[in-house]
């Protein structure tokens, strides 16, 4: 299963992605879906895998968690603070005119770990050990914290 925003762009094309891995009899997209439709989906898979490229937070890394699927990231950028599964970058390469650094994975290296912890030797098959892991980030949690601050600033100013 393959949630993304569109199927073709200027960087990627998952049909033909798919057609080359011969997959494509096996792979489900989907690209508009409710909380509730998401949840469903992460909380079938035994594993995500959100191979990011430096975006940072990834929010898959920590839905698929809250539903209690453990996710495997690259040891790169915020995503890696979120998960313990993670695959150490091939290399990097510079992106762009800022030379941004991206991480570049091997496939076979992912497929490995992914095999290693969750098949071989599966760890933590309580799923309420990976929600615990992002329970701080629950909006319930996180909103008290920052409902002053955005309270002020939505004030209006009085000078």
């Amino acid at each position: 299963w393959l949630h993304i925003d569109r199927e073709v762009s200027e960087a990627w094309s998952i049909p033909q992605l798919a057609a080359d891995l011969q997959i494509d009899r096996h792979l489900t997209v989907t690209m508009r879906q409710t909380d509730r439709q998401l949840a469903a989906l992460y909380s079938l898979c035994t594993v995500t895998i959100a191979p990011g490229r430096g975006e940072g937070f990834g929010y898959p890394i920590v839905e698929s968690q809250a539903c209690g699927t453990p996710c495997v990231h690259v040891e790169y950028a915020g995503g890696a603070e979120f998960t313990p599964y993670t695959v150490l970058p091939l290399c990097y390469h510079l992106v762009g005119p800022y030379a941004l650094k991206r991480p570049i994975l091997d496939p076979a290296e992912v497929a490995d770990t992914i095999r290693r912890l969750f098949f071989d030797h599966p760890i933590e098959p309580n799923r309420a050990v990976h929600q615990q892991r992002v329970a701080h980030l629950a909006w319930p949690t996180l909103w008290p914290l920052w409902e002053d601050w955005v309270r002020r600033g939505l004030a209006p100013s009085r000078s």
